[in-house]
């Protein structure tokens, strides 16, 4: 099906950068969402401040910085086959197979957007009607959402953006995977489970031989379907998780805003500005590298390291 694209923002002044065109990217690792003990400490101490009249002795931590349906800690995640010899010591509790995380995916800088999909329903004597459908959970990414009037223009302008600076950069529709584990699907979003995560990190050339699969900053599990991204991958050949701000001109020419709490009116009104859907029969990916030549880049980044991770329950 056809889609238009749409980016929520949670502070105005977020979209106004947007629209100046100076595209906000983070990482991977920041959705990843870990934070080592001193960082906690920082943010519980930070948000305390922003709170007078708070107690502190409530504040046991800082509030998660991102919301479920925002942080995945199984992006860039590769799968080896189950004769991994650690599931040994979870023989009958493992729902899933040894998962391992590449540390180079944590250098990914990332732009999203929210693909809305539609159909045109006939109505007799008049225009069509569009028909399209959306999650609430999109709530959680903001109270503000730009309607791209023109994708493929937006794309060109990260194109020669990216390309004036050197970096890499693809394109494309993020697809969801169900977790399995001996050929079947995990069971782990229906019944309680814990994600173990070793500190320890592990060459991943020399578990080459046992990977099943492999996965990007394309690939998410279903637990995020609802999402519907559609995004901008970015190498910079940087061993950086700090966020990035790639600067690819004004942007207001091609962008059309309302508050996403009046999202139905905020689409007739980019649709009459001319606002353009990608088709459905539009290449899955653009860019200046392909998608295998991207992986391979991010995993020298990282030195071919990675987490080990697996679901038990």
């Amino acid at each position: 099906m056809p889609y238009y694209l749409l980016k929520y923002f949670s502070k105005q002044k977020y979209l106004r950068e947007f629209i100046r065109g100076n595209l906000y990217m983070n990482t991977l690792h920041f959705f990843w969402d870990e934070d080592t003990f001193n960082d906690t400490k920082k943010r519980r101490d930070q948000y305390i401040s922003s709170h007078p009249g708070i107690n502190p002795d409530t504040v046991t931590s800082q509030p998660k910085r991102l919301p479920e349906q925002q942080e995945d800690m199984l992006e860039g995640v590769i799968g080896l086959s189950s004769t991994d010899e650690s599931l040994k010591d979870f023989n009958g509790y493992n729902l899933t197979g040894a998962l391992y995380r590449s540390k180079g995916m944590g250098y990914c800088n990332t732009l999203c957007f929210y693909k809305l999909y539609y159909d045109l329903v006939p109505v007799m004597g008049g225009k069509p009607f569009i028909h399209y459908t959306t999650t609430s959970v999109m709530n959680d990414f903001g109270d503000y959402v730009a309607f791209i009037l023109n994708p493929d223009e937006l794309a060109r302008r990260i194109e020669a953006a990216v390309n004036r600076e050197g970096y890499k950069d693809l394109i494309g529709s993020v697809r969801y995977h169900q977790l399995k584990y001996n050929g079947e699907c995990s069971k782990i979003y229906n019944q309680g489970s814990i994600l173990l995560k070793t500190e320890e990190e592990f060459d991943l050339k020399d578990a080459a031989h046992s990977i099943v699969y492999r996965r990007d900053c394309f690939d998410k599990t279903d637990k995020y379907k609802c999402q519907n991204e559609w995004r901008v991958a970015l190498y910079r050949g940087k061993k950086e998780t700090e966020a990035y701000t790639l600067e690819v001109g004004d942007l207001s020419d091609i962008i059309y805003w309302d508050r996403a709490e009046n999202l139905n009116s905020g689409i007739y009104n980019a649709l009459s500005k001319g606002m353009k859907s990608i088709p459905d029969n539009a290449p899955r990916f653009r860019g200046n590298i392909n998608r295998k030549e991207l992986w391979n880049k991010f995993f020298e980044l990282g030195d071919y390291k990675a987490t080990k991770m697996m679901f038990i329950g």
